[in-house]
């Protein structure tokens, strides 16, 4: 196990009702957080929370979120705005778990309680590397982790170690910053990041500017196209500088502000 079972289990099988005022956020959190969700929140309104969260004590009274982040943004929506919000969603079903010894035990269980959740890519990525440089800290502390690290972290995070590899090169070696931020902003797909990071620097670029040339859309890039583009040079002239040219495509514009960085 990588969280010692008497660490990452509840204190207690019951629900302990705790203030919502007293849960605070879990800054260590990396999963992406959306704006409230109207549907969520009408959700727990008219069925109860139906999954509790999960928390650890903290100093001072306080309680420290570790599962259900989603959850709490819709229920502190809730309390602040219905009209019996503040009595109804005062104290909130909470399981309770034992404290972790330490910060990097604190991580592990913030990203067990997530098992279950549905991830972008870039989350698994993120995790897959948290993970990894944790067990590194544990294993030269004296822990006995048998295996391949890369085997371990990827039976933890219930994928494959061919996928997380695949997230690594894409992490490592995605370097032009037009698909880089493309990339983590979803818009691209990951077969895609990851034949794009099997090319060097400047055929990254090519591939970027033929996109633009062809007002290929992120939505709309495929394997087939990054292949057509490497096959045929951008019409674009690589020492235009003048951003005004491309005003009214704004990637053009990024495109030429990233170059000029």
């Amino acid at each position: 196990d990588y969280v010692p079972e008497a660490e990452a289990g509840p204190v207690s099988m019951e629900n302990t009702y705790i203030p919502i005022e007293r849960i605070d956020a879990n800054w260590r959190n990396f999963y992406g957080v959306d704006p409230i969700e109207e549907d969520l929140a009408e959700s727990i309104e008219v069925s109860g929370l139906l999954t509790p969260l999960g928390v650890v004590a903290k100093d001072g009274g306080r309680w420290l979120l570790i599962s259900g982040h989603r959850r709490l943004r819709a229920l502190k929506y809730l309390h602040d705005s219905r009209p019996d919000g503040r009595e109804r969603w005062a104290e909130i079903p909470c399981v309770v778990y034992a404290s972790p010894a330490d910060a990097d035990r604190q991580e592990l269980m913030l990203i067990h309680a997530n098992a279950q959740r549905i991830k972008t890519p870039q989350e698994l990525a993120t995790e897959a590397k948290k993970m990894t440089e944790i067990l590194v800290r544990m294993k030269a502390g004296g822990a006995e982790l048998p295996g391949r690290m890369r085997d371990r972290v990827a039976e933890a995070l219930q994928t494959s170690s061919t996928r997380l590899a695949r997230l690594d090169a894409i992490e490592k070696n995605l370097t032009y910053p037009g698909w880089r931020r493309r990339w983590q902003e979803e818009k691209i797909g990951e077969s895609v990041a990851y034949r794009l990071s099997q090319l060097d620097y400047s055929q990254q670029q090519l591939a970027a500017d033929w996109m633009i040339d062809h007002h290929v859309a992120d939505k709309d890039i495929t394997l087939k196209l990054i292949e057509e583009a490497l096959a045929h040079p951008p019409l674009t002239n690589p020492g235009c500088s003048d951003p005004l040219a491309y005003e009214e495509d704004p990637v053009k514009v990024d495109r030429e502000l990233v170059r000029r960085m």
